[in-house]
């Protein structure tokens, strides 16, 4: 799920961002390396994936120079560099843990470049952005290592500037989108902060990994899908507030699985699975039925 579709999807929204063949050449390479997993090509599988995050590395690279000015840059390029790293683990048959941490560290450290520009409009002083950026070391060594003490520790620094200072939060107090938008902000802000917790507290593996990959990063997806989808489809927007079913059986699966994960409830994992299913073709089915509505009335 993370590498073959949420990897995927995040080199090919920064292909479409920016223009790099080598962000699209890393999505292909992704998407297709999962679906090669799918049908048990383990070889052809972990050829493709390690192509990608080379691909996606270069990428970051490029993206570096060229925007060498911008703060969000130095997350990109780490994130491109954790999930190599956890690609290379992964491929190199290490324990479970280690690749999961890497994927994990990828995700959080990528999402919080993306709201790194709030510092910025936020006249976020000196200090902030040596905070920030301390957590992308303190990240490293939590994969290296397989420390949760770290890896909260990173959480929590993400919190204490891009969440503290992400001015799109107050937005939950206005109407239509920007309600949906700080709504779904402050959500996955709040995962973020439970898996901190959790992470210092609890030793369920799938209860640690589902409250970032569900809790924190779906949400973001969620999230920002009505503005980021338009932009790499050409499609006018797709928001109704019919966007909070899904949205809502999103947080409510992510809560089963928590919940599974503590218990080693196996009736609640299934549930749980189903309904995060569920969720994400609703929104498909929610997002395609405002768009053919928005292109009638066009």
């Amino acid at each position: 799920m993370v590498v073959g579709f949420l990897a995927s999807l995040i080199a090919l929204e920064r292909y479409f961002g920016g223009g790099s063949w080598v962000a699209a050449l890393s999505s292909l390479c992704f998407s297709l390396g999962g679906v090669a997993l799918l049908f048990s090509g383990m070889v052809v599988n972990k050829v493709l994936w390690a192509a990608g995050s080379v691909s996606f590395l270069s990428w970051a690279f490029l993206n570096q120079y060229r925007f060498r000015t911008h703060f969000s840059t130095i997350f990109f390029t780490a994130s491109a560099a954790f999930i190599g790293v956890g690609i290379y683990f992964y491929i190199q048959n290490s324990p479970t843990t280690f690749y999961s941490y890497a994927y994990t560290a990828f995700l959080t450290t990528f999402i919080a470049g993306e709201r790194m520009d709030m510092l910025k409009i936020s006249n976020a002083p000196r200090t902030a952005y040596l905070l920030a950026g301390a957590s992308i070391p303190l990240a490293a060594v939590a994969i290296l290592t397989a420390e949760k003490l770290l890896m909260a520790t990173a959480f929590t620094i993400v919190l204490l500037t891009a969440a503290r200072r992400d001015v799109a939060i107050r937005f939950v107090r206005k109407k239509g989108f920007s309600r949906y938008l700080g709504l779904g902000l402050a959500t996955a802000y709040s995962w973020l902060g439970l898996a901190a917790v959790l992470w210092l507290y609890t030793n369920s593996f799938d209860t640690l990994i589902h409250v970032i990959f569900l809790g924190f990063a779906a949400t973001m997806i969620f999230t920002h899908a009505p503005i980021i989808l338009p932009a790499i489809l050409r499609i006018p927007h797709f928001y109704s507030p019919h966007l909070y079913i899904p949205f809502t059986m999103l947080q409510t699966s992510t809560v089963l699985r928590l919940s599974a994960g503590t218990a080693y409830n196996l009736a609640l994992w299934s549930l749980s699975g189903w309904m995060t299913v569920i969720s994400v073709l609703t929104f498909a089915v929610v997002a395609l039925t405002n768009v053919l509505s928005s292109k009638r009335l066009i």
